[in-house]
C-alpha cells in the first residue's frame, strides 16, 4: 500500500533566501498571489555539459527522452538569436501532451506564461517523471502516484513537495537551468517518500516525519538517513559538511536524499569526485547510483576544474552549483 500522507504532514522546503514567515504559511495552505512571470533564460553556456548516452535499443525515437535532454533542452539553455513563435512551442506542447496525457494533465499551470515557459515548464516534468520511472529501482512508479505539479508565477520558496505532490514558484528562478535542477530536487522527495517504500506494517520509530511514524521497518530509505543521521533530527556523531552535497542538505534527511539526487543526475562526475572525500558521501553517491541503476542525465566534467580538492567544494544548494 502506498505511504498516505495525513493532513499534517509538512511540505519540504526548497531554500529561498528571506522568506517571510507570512509567505511560507500561505504557499502551504496553497494561497496564490498572482503576478506575471519575466521571460527569462539563461545566459550562461552548456557546452561543457555532456549527455550519458542511453541504450539505443530503448526505442528512445517513441519516448523522445534523448533528443529532449541530449539536443532540445541544452540548446534551450544555451544563448540563442531569434527564439521561435509561440505557434512553434504550442504545437511542441500539444504533441507532447498527446504522448503523455497522463502527466501532462497533473500539470497544472496556474498563472499566465509565455508559450515558451508553458512548454519547458510542462515538458521538464515530464521528461524527468518519464526517466526516473524508466531507470529508477522503485516500488511505484512516479506516475502511478503523483497527484499534481503546481507551477505559478508567485514569489516565495521556490519549490515544495511532499510523498505525490509539488509545487513550484517561478518569480525567483532565473533560468530553465535552475527550473530543471529545482524540478528534479523536488521529484527526489517523491521518490524518497512515495516511489520507494517498504512493505511491512510495522513502523519505525527512529526515524520519523515531524513526529509520525511512517516509514515501514523496512523501508530502503531508512539505509540512506541512517548515513548520517540518529534520526530526523540528530546527526551521527562526527558528521561534517563533507559528508554532505550541500548545506541545505544537511537540513534533515530528507533534503539530505533530494540534494544529492540531484547532484547525482544533473553534476553525476562532480558527485563522484567529491564522493572521494568521506566514506559516508561515497556511501550515499553508491545509493543512488544502485537505486538508477547507474544512468544519469549530465556529468557537467567542467565544474571538476575549479576545485583543486573534492573538499573545495560547497554549495548552499545544489540547483545553483552551475554559480559557484
Amino acid at each position: 500500500m502506498i505511504r498516505m500522507a495525513s493532513l499534517t504532514r509538512k511540505w519540504r522546503e526548497y531554500p529561498l533566501m528571506a522568506v517571510t514567515a507570512t509567505t511560507v504559511a500561505f504557499a502551504i495552505i496553497l494561497i496564490y498571489d498572482r503576478s506575471t512571470s519575466p521571460d527569462r533564460i539563461s545566459e550562461k553556456p552548456l557546452l561543457d555539459m555532456d549527455y550519458t548516452q542511453i541504450d539505443e535499443d530503448e526505442s528512445q525515437s517513441e519516448t523522445g527522452l534523448d533528443q529532449f535532454f541530449q539536443e532540445e533542452l541544452l540548446q534551450e539553455l544555451e544563448p540563442r538569436h531569434g527564439a521561435p513563435d509561440s505557434a512553434f512551442y504550442n504545437d511542441k506542447l500539444n504533441t507532447l501532451c498527446y504522448s503523455f496525457r497522463d502527466v501532462c494533465d497533473r500539470v497544472n499551470l496556474v498563472d499566465s506564461f509565455s508559450s515558451r515557459d508553458r512548454y519547458f515548464y510542462t515538458a521538464i516534468p515530464i521528461y524527468l517523471t518519464h526517466y526516473m520511472d524508466r531507470y529508477g529501482d522503485l516500488d511505484y512508479e512516479i506516475e502511478d502516484i503523483l497527484h499534481t505539479i503546481s507551477i505559478s508565477s508567485d514569489p516565495g520558496r521556490r519549490g515544495y513537495a511532499n510523498h505525490d505532490s509539488i509545487i513550484i514558484n517561478t518569480s525567483d528562478i532565473d533560468s530553465v537551468r535552475e527550473y530543471l535542477e529545482i524540478m528534479t530536487h523536488e521529484l527526489g522527495h517523491i521518490v524518497d517518500l512515495g516511489s520507494v517504500t517498504g512493505t511491512m506494517r510495522r513502523k519505525d520509530t527512529t526515524y520519523t516525519e515531524f513526529g509520525q511514524a511512517v516509514f515501514a521497518l523496512d523501508d530502503p530509505s531508512l539505509d540512506y538517513y541512517r548515513l548520517s543521521r540518529a534520526n530526523e533530527t540528530t546527526r551521527n556523531a562526527g558528521q561534517t559538511r563533507d559528508d554532505f552535497c550541500s548545506g541545505y542538505g544537511q537540513r534533515n534527511p530528507f533534503e539530505d536524499f533530494s540534494e544529492c539526487m540531484n547532484l547525482y543526475i544533473n553534476h553525476h562526475d562532480l558527485f563522484e569526485y567529491i564522493s572521494s572525500r568521506s566514506r559516508t558521501l561515497e556511501r550515499k553517491y553508491t545509493y543512488i547510483k544502485k537505486l538508477f541503476d547507474g544512468f544519469y542525465l549530465y556529468s557537467d566534467t567542467a565544474s571538476i576544474r575549479q576545485y583543486s580538492h573534492p573538499s573545495d567544494f560547497y554549495v548552499f544548494d545544489t540547483s545553483k552549483v552551475w554559480q559557484s
